[in-house]
C-alpha cells in the first residue's frame, strides 16, 4: 500500500498509460473467523489506499483494476467504480473449504 502511493506520481509524471492492478491486504473484518491469512492491513492504510487511487482515477490513461471482499470502506468510496462480483473457494491445507465473495473494481 506504501509503495502504490509512491510510484502513482512517477507514472503519471512520465507520463504513461498505464493499468494498475492492485490486491491489497485484506480488512480484519472482511474475513471470517477462522484465518485464512497471515496479512491483513489498517483500516487507516486502506482508507490511504482508496484516497490515492480516487486521487488519480480520472487521469485519461491511468487505470485500475482492485480486488477485494465485500466491504462498506470499498463499496463508498469507490460508488463511481465498475463493479464485476465473483465467487470463490478458499481452502487451506488447515481449514476447510468455503465459498467467498470478491468485488473486482475497475474505473474503466
Amino acid at each position: 500500500i506504501h509503495l502504490l502511493n509512491h510510484y502513482i506520481p512517477l507514472i503519471i509524471s512520465n507520463n504513461l498509460s498505464s493499468l494498475i492492478f492492485i490486491d491489497p491486504p485484506y480488512q480484519k473484518e472482511t474475513c471470517s473467523k477462522s484465518k485464512f491469512y497471515t496479512h491483513e492491513s489498517t483500516p487507516e492504510l486502506h482508507q490511504n489506499l482508496l484516497q490515492t487511487i480516487l486521487t488519480y482515477s480520472n487521469y485519461p490513461n491511468l487505470f485500475f483494476i482492485i480486488t477485494h471482499y465485500q466491504s462498506d470502506l470499498y463499496e463508498s468510496t469507490l460508488k463511481d467504480f465498475r463493479k464485476i462480483v465473483t465467487t470463490k473457494t478458499i481452502s487451506t491445507l488447515i481449514h476447510t473449504s468455503k465459498k467467498a465473495t470478491e468485488i473486482i473494481y475497475t474505473n474503466f
